[in-house]
């Protein structure tokens, strides 16, 4: 209705922002015989609007995702940026990676890009639209007791930024800091709680008669950290069975109720035992658990998620230490818990045998037996 152009500036007045194009149909170009272009235009459309541009004043890009893949090596340490951004024209966009870090390859929507960084930058050519961006580099940083992940700058305001952190698999992981939604450990919770239930135990053991002090609940407890709670309440309870049986009379108990004890007690040593086991074969050939939850988090693979960052998203930290440090660690139990077994189990067998091993069914005393008693008596 050849009200186009008067919409714009009413646009341009409320919005703000630049007209770069007005393009009138008398401006078109008309196509020959060879020649492509637009068909006659009527006199009376000559000055209408054809095609306009209203360019308002902000970004124009915008990174929605972004995942940062970190995987340390002994000497070096790979990353890979992922991200995903929506243009609304060309544009050259620069991505800034860290100091020292060595550009491998860069791929646009799937496809491979000849491109080089220009020191620390590296300039990506953008299409209108949305489009995927895969960068990969490498940096000398191997992984050491405090790993730190190294800061990028997107280029611009982000959201939901993720990072990735492989833990290589002779780390033994200790703690984690990084964004507010990402991983905790809670190993270390339940440390503290076996240790509270350890000096509880150990004054208990005092009246108790067990063969246990604080300092051996203390060790037990370093130990049972990588069993199941019912597996570490059953080594516990079998203190306390066979210290209940030291104090049990044969004489006082019914028969059925102490041989069911002293069929029972086996069974329970023998789970013992295997709780036990299964400890040390943990510790000595297995990773530790520290129970790593959040985040679809585990204890080799750490994730943190930021919801909105300005140009450089926040970064994340690991503690560990060597594997074999913890192999070690739990060498030097398992040597102190094979030595204090011995005891144990001997102190067990005493509490067993205690007023004898089975209750016998008293005989059957009938007439005849009475008769010959009687008869011996008169003998003598």
């Amino acid at each position: 209705d050849g009200q186009c152009e008067a919409a714009f500036k009413f646009y341009q007045q409320c919005l703000g922002g630049t007209l770069q194009a007005m393009m009138r149909f008398a401006d078109a170009p008309v196509g020959g015989a060879d020649q492509p272009g637009c068909g006659p235009v009527p006199a009376e459309f000559g000055d209408r609007i054809m095609h306009a541009c209203l360019a308002i004043d902000g970004q124009t890009l915008t990174i929605d995702t972004s995942v940062l893949s970190v995987a340390p090596g002994n000497r070096a340490t790979d990353y890979r940026l992922q991200f995903t951004a929506r243009s609304s024209r060309g544009v050259d966009h620069a991505v800034t990676l860290p100091a020292g870090a060595l550009l491998q390859s860069v791929a646009i929507n799937g496809q491979p890009r000849p491109i080089r960084a220009d020191g620390r930058r590296v300039v990506l050519p953008l299409s209108p639209g949305k489009q995927t961006i895969d960068l990969v580099w490498r940096v000398d940083q191997g992984m050491t007791a405090r790993f730190t992940t190294l800061p990028i700058d997107l280029g611009g305001a982000n959201v939901n930024h993720r990072i990735n952190f492989k833990l290589p698999a002779d780390r033994w992981l200790l703690l984690v800091g990084g964004p507010a939604l990402g991983p905790a450990i809670l190993f270390w919770a339940k440390l503290v709680i076996l240790l509270g239930a350890a000096i509880g135990l150990g004054r208990l053991a005092r009246s108790g008669g067990l063969p246990m002090r604080t300092r051996h609940w203390i060790l037990l407890a370093l130990g049972l950290t990588q069993v199941s709670w019912w597996a570490a309440l059953l080594v516990v309870a079998w203190f306390f069975a066979f210290a209940q049986r030291q104090t049990t009379q044969p004489e006082t108990c019914p028969r059925w109720r102490f041989n069911t004890v002293q069929i029972a007690l086996p069974l329970l040593t023998l789970t013992m035992l295997g709780v036990l086991f299964f400890a040390v074969q943990t510790g000595l050939l297995g990773r530790p658990d520290m129970q790593v939850a959040g985040n679809g988090s585990s204890s080799w693979q750490l994730a943190w998620y930021v919801d909105r960052a300005e140009g450089i998203p926040p970064g994340a930290w690991i503690l560990s230490l060597p594997l074999f440090v913890y192999r070690g660690l739990m060498l030097l139990w398992a040597l102190w818990l094979a030595w204090s077994l011995l005891g144990w189990l001997k102190w067990g067998w005493n509490a067993f045998a205690h007023g004898g091993l089975w209750q016998r069914r008293p005989a059957l005393v009938t007439t005849e037996t009475k008769k010959a008693g009687k008869k011996d008596v008169a003998d003598a």
